[in-house]
C-alpha cells in the first residue's frame, strides 16, 4: 500500500512530572483540548490516561487535512501559548508527537479505551508493514471482535510540513521530544477488549512483519470534544505549583 494524502491526525503521547500532574490534567480538560479543537481544520479531540504501558497520557485529534499543520491559525496557537500552557510545558516528559496523515482508517465510533502502539518501521519494510496492517490485521480485528470499534494507522509528515515542530510551545518543554514515529490506534469498547487486541498484536509479531520497534500501551478515555461549544476556559488565577 502506497500511503495516500488523506485526513490529518495529531497524536501526542505525554508523561508529566509528579508536581505538575494535577495542573496538567486541569489544563488539558479545561483549556487545551478545547483550544486545539477550535483551530480551523480540527474535527475533534480526545484524551486518555494509561492503564498499562507508558507514558502516562495519550491524546489525538482528527484534522480535515495535513495542511492544517502549516496554517496561520495553528501556528498562531503554537507560538502564543497561554499562561496555563507556559506553566505546564516544563513538566512534560517522554513526549512523542506525531503530526501526520491517516494512511488507513477502518470502523467508526468512540470507545472507552484505546490500544496504542508507537511504531518504528524497519528501513525498507515500510510498505510491507503498512500493507499487512491495513489489509490483513485491522480488518480481521474488526471482523472478529465486536468490542473493536475502529482503527487508525498514521505516518508522520516531514518537519517542514509541521508548524508545531519548532514552535514556541514545543521549545518550552524541558526535554526534547522523541523522534516522530508511526501511530497505531485501535478504539475499543472497554479495557478488556484493548488488552485482548494487544495480546494478538504483540511486539514479536510486529517485528516479524517489519516493525523495528513497537511500544504498546492501553489507555482509558478521559474526555472527548467535537466542534461544538468548546470555548476554552481562561487561565486560572493561581498557576503556582
Amino acid at each position: 500500500m502506497t500511503p495516500v494524502r488523506g485526513p490529518g491526525i495529531l497524536i501526542v503521547w505525554t508523561g508529566v512530572t509528579e508536581e505538575r500532574d494535577a495542573l496538567f490534567n486541569g489544563w488539558y480538560n479545561r483549556q487545551h483540548l478545547s483550544e486545539r479543537t477550535n483551530v480551523p481544520g480540527f474535527r475533534n479531540g480526545r484524551r486518555y490516561k494509561a492503564v498499562e504501558g507508558s507514558p502516562a497520557y495519550l491524546a489525538w485529534y482528527e484534522l480535515e487535512s495535513p495542511d492544517v499543520f502549516t496554517s496561520e491559525a495553528y501556528a498562531e496557537r503554537q507560538n502564543n501559548p497561554t499562561g496555563w500552557t507556559q506553566a505546564v510545558m516544563p513538566g512534560f516528559r517522554d513526549v512523542t508527537r506525531v503530526a501526520g496523515r491517516v494512511t488507513a482508517r477502518l470502523g467508526q465510533g468512540l470507545g472507552g479505551a484505546c490500544a496504542s502502539w508507537r511504531l518504528t518501521p524497519t528501513a525498507g519494510a515500510e510498505a510491507g508493514l503498512a500493507d499487512w496492517l491495513a489489509q490483513e490485521v485491522l480488518p480481521a480485528l474488526l471482523a472478529e471482535n465486536i468490542g473493536v470499534l475502529g482503527a487508525v494507522l498514521a505516518a508522520p509528515l516531514d518537519a517542514a510540513a509541521d508548524a508545531g515542530a519548532t514552535s514556541n510551545e514545543t521549545k518550552m518543554r524541558a526535554q526534547p521530544d522523541n523522534p516522530p514515529c508511526w501511530g497505531l490506534l485501535i478504539e475499543c469498547a472497554d479495557i478488556e477488549t484493548a488488552q485482548a487486541v494487544q495480546g494478538q498484536l504483540d511486539p514479536v509479531t510486529l517485528a516479524q512483519n517489519g516493525a523495528e520497534q513497537a511500544e504498546p500501551g492501553i489507555y482509558a478515555l478521559v474526555t472527548a470534544l467535537g466542534q461544538f461549544d468548546n470555548t476554552p476556559a481562561p487561565d486560572p488565577k493561581d498557576l503556582s505549583l
